[in-house]
């Protein structure tokens, strides 16, 4: 399981990107073991405006115990005093969240994932 936050101004995203691009090319059964989420928004492992609260250990159990492999994964962005200012899911790469058109922006029920929205790399298969 990777995850990496669009706005990471420590490690650049497109390396986690390149990464995930070069096990895939190299195996084609690596979406069997291998899940990555992007998170936009969010700096290096949380902070930032975007949501960048989840529980990685429950996700990863979830999928070793009962699977199958998640596919959207939903971040929380939690304010002082700990309540909840916005949800947003999180797609399997390189799948990326897409308005609905309708619903609060500040809601992950109002996305979906979109294949073909995704954002890759320039020559990436």
């Amino acid at each position: 399981m990777i995850w990496h936050g669009w706005s990471d101004p420590a490690l650049t995203a497109l390396g986690s990107i390149k990464y995930h691009d070069q096990v895939h090319a190299r195996d084609p059964k690596a979406g069997d073991y291998l899940r990555m989420f992007m998170m936009p928004g969010v700096l290096h492992c949380a902070g930032g405006p975007g949501p960048d609260t989840v529980d990685w250990a429950s996700v990863i159990d979830e999928w070793v115990e009962k699977g199958p492999a998640p596919d959207r994964v939903i971040a929380r962005k939690v304010a002082a005093g700990g309540a909840v200012s916005r949800t947003r899911p999180l797609c399997v790469y390189p799948q990326r969240a897409v308005y609905n058109g309708t619903g609060s922006m500040d809601e992950e029920k109002s996305f979906s994932c979109s294949a073909t929205a995704a954002t890759r790399l320039a020559g990436a298969p």
